[in-house]
């Protein structure tokens, strides 16, 4: 598209990740400034900023002195995720890795999957492996991967009477309800899906759904434990 090819900036992708962005930081900003969204003066320089001044975000709103800021619509949010995709993913690409990801997950094939979240979170820029990663940053990235193909409706942290399911990604025929875990075990993310019931809310849409624990070894920075379950 003529946006995605007049928009996209090196530069502001480096920036958006060294600062842990991700596109559903920024669908309703309130109270912002004028002088925030000057970009001429480095030391004061923000994300918003940056965003704004590359095209990703439009003034929804304005009411003196403050604006409101969101992303302006689909395309745009699916490029931004699909940018910062590839910048995780450090590969050239980064679009065909996502597809054949996405894909597999949404047809259920679950060794596929497995193996290509493994080769994406491999290839994370994380620094020293002295330096624990949250989880909330694993689960940036996999919320980005998901929210980038189009097929999925994507939301993170769903609020929920019982808590809050880490990520859920939706298809038109599935529904699969992610819970991510750091130096435990897939078995307890797994099993923390099924006593708070985090996918209970979607019964009612009559698809399959699958629930899938994640965990990460913080030493190895890696995804080292999987687990996979369709709910009866």
């Amino acid at each position: 598209p003529t946006w995605s090819k007049t928009g996209r900036s090196s530069a502001l992708i480096n920036y958006l990740t060294m600062h842990d962005i991700d596109g559903r930081d920024y669908e309703n900003i309130r109270g912002v400034t004028e002088t925030a969204l000057d970009i001429c003066r480095l030391e004061a320089l923000t994300p918003v900023a940056m965003l704004y001044q590359g095209g990703y975000l439009t003034i929804k709103d304005f009411k003196n002195p403050l604006f409101t800021l969101g992303i302006p619509n689909e395309e745009v949010r699916l490029d931004l995720n699909s940018l910062l995709l590839q910048y995780a993913a450090q590969e050239e690409g980064g679009e065909t890795f996502r597809d054949t990801t996405c894909f597999s997950l949404m047809e259920a094939d679950f060794e596929t999957f497995f193996t290509q979240l493994r080769a994406l979170y491999a290839h994370l820029p994380y620094g020293s492996t002295e330096t624990r990663v949250p989880e909330a940053a694993y689960q940036r990235i996999l919320y980005v991967l998901l929210a980038s193909w189009s097929p999925f409706r994507v939301t993170a942290e769903d609020r929920q009477a019982q808590g809050r399911a880490d990520i859920v990604a939706e298809s038109d025929e599935r529904v699969f309800v992610f819970e991510l875990k750091v130096d435990k075990t897939a078995a307890e993310a797994l099993a923390q899906i099924k006593e708070s019931g985090y996918a209970e809310p979607y019964r009612a849409l009559g698809k399959p759904i699958h629930l899938i624990g994640l965990n990460f070894a913080s030493a190895t920075h890696s995804l080292s434990d999987t687990v996979v379950e369709a709910l009866a």
